[in-house]
């Protein structure tokens, strides 16, 4: 009972002596909290001086645009190409000066051939046999000439001397001067035959290809029938009507542009006709083609041809790319500027245009342009004057404003 008593008894505090001073533990909780507040404060430090700048406002965005600078001129040049026919120099339609039957044809369509060649010849039988007999009798007569003039010269002596009468004398002359004539006109005749036999033969005037072949052995052609139809070889002229307006400013002996679908070459002005024609109301070109070029060889009598030629348009504008114009309002163009703003940027700025030529990458056009203008070369359709751009290459190389 008294150890049980002992126990359940309330503990006694304990003694004054082991007790802690009182207000000792506030003191190290403060300095403990200084001190994580000192560590936190130069954690914060370091951490902000590791971390990066903070990142300027973006700017609005400025549509980057491709520029080409507008160079002003007082003219253009103007390529034009006009329709000619190509023709041979020469073209010759062959006959015979005499009748008779066609007895040789040594030449076919499509055949060259050099100057002099034979190429037809009639029947000359009976020529040939007149000339055999005139060639006799101019003998003959010769043979009675020289027997005539040796009796005149007999009787001169005989005369001289008295032997016989002046009758006698003045029959001998007489009779060598009756011979004499009479050998001149056997010649005159012989002659004659010669030429009709030449006559009865065809030869080529020059190299030639033969155009045509009218007719054939056998047949008997008149006096001035054509046989043959030929073309001078390799010689062409192209010829074509011009304006009046193009013809002024062509220059004799200068070469100009030839072409077709199978060659191109250059052929030179040799003609030009003075009067127009009354139902083309154009001057007659003749320009002639250097047979020693080899592309001389593609042209054929009456192919067609193109023939270019440059004139100078007066008119103060400038060539433009045609991405640089936008169709406007009553005909005209619309093309874009870049200017400077007073902020120190670019703008979009009008300009109307009217265009007077186009080709194949470019236009030649007037209007309110002005030298140094810099035009947006492309992408007109993302535009609007006033809008805000910069400029992403002073020129456009890319683009081949030539046509």
């Amino acid at each position: 009972m008294t150890e049980i008593e002992g126990a359940t008894r309330a503990p006694q505090p304990p003694d004054s002596q082991d007790r802690p001073a009182p207000g000792g533990a506030r003191p190290r909780l403060r300095g403990v909290l200084a001190l994580a507040a000192s560590c936190l404060a130069g954690g914060l430090l370091w951490l902000g001086a590791r971390s990066p700048e903070p990142e300027a406002a973006p700017t609005p965005n400025v549509l980057p645009v491709r520029v080409i600078d507008v160079v002003l001129a007082e003219s253009f040049a103007l390529t034009e190409r006009l329709a000619g026919r190509v023709v041979s120099r020469r073209r010759s339609e062959l006959g015979f000066e005499r009748n008779g039957r066609v007895a040789e044809i040594h030449v076919d369509q499509g055949d060259r051939v050099e100057a002099g060649a034979l190429l037809a010849k009639l029947d000359t039988r009976e020529l040939e046999a007149a000339r055999r007999e005139l060639a006799a009798r101019l003998a003959s007569t010769r043979a009675r000439l020289e027997l005539a003039r040796l009796t005149a010269d007999r009787q001169r002596r005989l005369r001289d001397s008295d032997h016989v009468s002046p009758q006698t004398l003045d029959e001998a002359l007489a009779n060598e001067a009756t011979l004499e004539a009479q050998l001149a006109a056997d010649g005159a005749a012989l002659e004659r035959t010669e030429v009709a036999l030449a006559l009865s033969e065809l030869r080529a005037p020059y190299p030639a290809v033969i155009a045509e072949r009218l007719l054939d052995e056998g047949t008997v052609a008149a006096p001035g029938q054509t046989v043959l139809s030929i073309l001078e070889a390799g010689a062409y002229e192209v010829q074509l009507g011009v304006p009046p307006e193009i013809a002024s400013q062509l220059e004799i002996g200068r070469d100009y542009e030839v072409e077709n679908d199978v060659v191109r070459l250059h052929a030179t002005l040799r003609r030009l006709a003075p009067e127009l024609d009354q139902t083309t109301r154009t001057q007659t070109a003749i320009l002639e083609v250097d047979p020693q070029t080899p592309a001389a060889a593609g042209l054929a009598d009456g192919s067609l041809v193109w023939v270019s030629f440059e004139r100078e348009i007066p008119a103060r504008g400038s060539w433009v790319p045609l991405g640089a114009l936008a169709e406007g309002r009553r005909g005209t163009w619309t093309a874009f500027a870049v200017v400077d703003d007073a902020q120190g940027g670019a703008r979009i700025e009008r300009r109307v245009v009217e265009i007077i030529q186009t080709e194949a990458l470019r236009a030649y056009v007037r209007g309110t342009l002005r030298e140094g203008d810099r035009l947006v070369a492309d992408g007109l359709h993302r535009l609007t004057p006033g809008l805000r751009v910069r400029i992403a290459s002073p020129a456009v190389p890319s683009l081949d404003l030539r046509s």
